[in-house]
């Protein structure tokens, strides 16, 4: 019932700080299609996700796609020496074996075929 209310609410929503505005119905949305999308590339509830997002915007995006997918949602944040990266991914990708990642478009990743053989889903996070 919260959900079927907040995709008709385009009202209310989260402003983020520098402005922007996210409406619970485009939150919910957006959710919806990543939930589908994780479910899709084979997450099961309780199963890990990564989420590499370069802003609070498109992080809540995927953190609440996650949420409705069933999945468990594990933000990452890139070490402040890129050169770290992939040893940080490879690490990750071992201790929650092998999850799914979003990412945001923007998001600079190192090549995922270095990084696993699985498939990672590079969500779209905001429709333009």
């Amino acid at each position: 019932m919260l959900l079927e209310r907040a995709a008709r609410d385009t009202s209310r929503g989260i402003t983020f700080v520098g402005g922007s505005f996210l409406s619970y119905a485009e939150l919910r949305e957006c959710a919806r299609r990543i939930a589908q999308g994780l479910r899709d590339g084979g997450t099961a509830p309780g199963h890990p996700v990564l989420i590499a997002a370069d802003d609070p915007e498109n992080f809540f995006r995927a953190f609440w796609g996650c949420v409705l997918a069933g999945a468990v949602p594990c933000p990452v944040a890139p070490p402040s020496d890129p050169s770290r990266w992939q040893t940080q991914l490879e690490h990750l990708r071992t201790l929650l074996d092998d999850p799914l990642m979003v990412v945001s478009k923007a998001f600079s990743l190192p090549s995922t075929t270095a990084v696993t053989g699985r498939t990672h889903y590079s969500a779209r996070m905001r429709e333009r």
